[in-house]
């Protein structure tokens, strides 16, 4: 019931987010206003909900093996809960920046910032996967792991720590599309990568006995297949293109200048969505 819950409540949150951004730029697309700002923020909600369904899946199929492994899973789930809403949020501010410079007709810049910003998902990625690996120890001791449980939340963690790089990836070519119109073909690979992790999570759980290992190793690939489809989605005529030669001006104090102040409405409701899950836990 709690995982439903999670589910709903960090959809909404991520919803409401991305209205909120997109009302502080009058030149998002054009058209109606309102109907553009539903257009953009109906897909986050399905992608978030969709994000927050790779845990369900797990847990159900581990449920098979025992309610140890279960436990174990659930242990680690707070924290891919927390990536992603940092990586909703990187969404909402990126739609509202690159549908900005659509609207004006600069797409130069707006190629920049994608650029920029898929930089920075990356690097942002390899520190989190990198940083969660090396401290899974202080983690799960930080977390009061049982004893029972702790060997096999360790070996989901260490997986899972990988997946960091599909999902914010994912999330941001998605943004990128939907910036520039485009809210069908984020939302349809979303929906593959799903499909994929029903359908691999059961041949690595069980049909190469990788038990808990497994669901994290299904998890991390169904996002990692459908990243080469995005990335060629973004180099059709319709889209600014990707200029990945460009890696000298990541982090340019323009580029962040740009994001962070859109970027804070999405860290307050972060912060209240997370009051709101440990007010449920309690």
């Amino acid at each position: 019931m709690f995982i439903f819950l999670k589910c709903c409540i960090k959809s909404f949150s991520i919803f409401i987010i991305t209205i909120y951004n997109h009302s502080m730029n009058e030149n998002v697309l054009e058209g109606s206003i309102k109907k553009s700002l539903f257009k953009m923020a109906i897909p986050l909600f399905v992608l978030n909900l969709l994000n927050s369904l790779y845990g369900v899946v797990d847990t159900y199929f581990v449920g098979k093996i025992g309610e140890l492994a279960v436990g174990a899973i659930s242990l680690v789930h707070p924290i891919m809960w927390c990536s992603i809403s940092i990586a909703n949020g990187l969404s909402a501010g990126t739609i509202a920046i690159i549908s900005t410079y659509v609207g004006a007709k600069n797409n130069e810049k707006a190629s920049h910032f994608a650029t920029e910003i898929v930089y920075f998902n990356v690097f942002f990625a390899i520190v989190l996967a990198l940083g969660t690996y090396l401290l899974c120890d202080p983690i799960l001791a930080y977390l009061k792991t049982p004893a029972e449980i702790y060997a096999g939340s360790k070996e989901y963690m260490m997986v899972i720590a990988f997946d960091y790089l599909g999902l914010f990836l994912i999330n941001m070519f998605m943004a990128i599309r939907q910036a520039c119109g485009d809210s069908k073909t984020g939302v349809v690979m979303s929906v593959i990568a799903s499909i994929l992790n029903v359908i691999l999570d059961p041949i690595f759980i069980f049909g190469f006995h990788l038990g808990i290992k497994g669901a994290a190793i299904a998890t991390v690939l169904s996002k990692l297949l459908v990243l080469p489809f995005l990335i060629k989605s973004l180099y059709s005529s319709e889209t600014p293109s990707l200029n990945l030669k460009s890696f000298s001006t990541i982090l340019y104090p323009i580029f962040m200048a740009n994001l962070l102040p859109i970027q804070l409405p999405s860290i307050e409701a972060i912060a209240i969505e997370i009051a709101i899950s440990q007010i449920i836990l309690s």
